[in-house]
């Protein structure tokens, strides 16, 4: 072989340091690939940070509005159920005891009518769900005045009870008992209905 067909030593070298160069660069190239290759799995994990670590969301000041609508509206009308079934009673019983041998009965149906009538318009007044909600004070206030009328009911419910004590009077000792469990209701929502107003 003459000189001119046998590689020269440096040429051996560039050769060898041209695929050096190649795996390198190709090297660097996969490198990098993997490295963005990662970055759907980074950036999946830092959207998936638990809510606890994530910045709290402000309350939107309309979701409590719409709340306390909610809750006024069906406080109002589950105080007006055991309302209209005790002045029902007593519009009921009222003209069945004129005279004066009946005079206590028709006095106290009318004690116990005009108690009720107060918690309706009392009820009606703070909580109408077509107006601002009310203040928790209010209902507050509210609940102590419901409180002293539907206790002065009861007693004087208890007190016609023991007055209808003649044979004839059944009919009106169970229209009592009636009125006395609208009563007992309507005493029980006072506390735990009015209770629960939202914070």
């Amino acid at each position: 072989m003459s000189n001119d067909q046998c590689p020269s030593p440096n040429r051996k070298r560039r050769s060898i340091g041209h695929w050096s160069f190649v795996i390198g660069t190709w090297s660097f190239i996969g490198h990098w690939s993997l490295v963005i290759g990662h970055f759907p799995t980074v950036i999946g994990h830092f959207s998936t940070i638990p809510g606890s670590l994530m910045p709290p969301t402000p309350p939107n000041p309309d979701d409590r509005s719409n709340r306390l609508q909610e809750w006024v509206a069906e406080a109002q009308h589950d105080l007006r159920n055991p309302l209209g079934n005790i002045l029902g009673f007593c519009e009921i019983l009222a003209p069945q005891f004129k005279g004066a041998p009946n005079q206590g009965v028709r006095h106290g149906l009318e004690t116990i009518s005009q108690a009720a009538e107060q918690i309706a318009k009392e009820v009606d007044n703070v909580l109408d769900p077509n107006k601002t909600p009310p203040a928790p004070e209010a209902v507050k206030a509210l609940q102590g005045q419901l409180r002293q009328w539907t206790s002065q009911i009861i007693s004087t419910i208890q007190a016609l009870v023991a007055q209808a004590g003649a044979p004839g009077d059944n009919a009106l000792r169970e229209d009592l008992a009636r009125m006395a469990d609208s009563a007992d209701r309507l005493s029980r929502l006072v506390e735990t209905s009015l209770s629960a107003y939202p914070t």
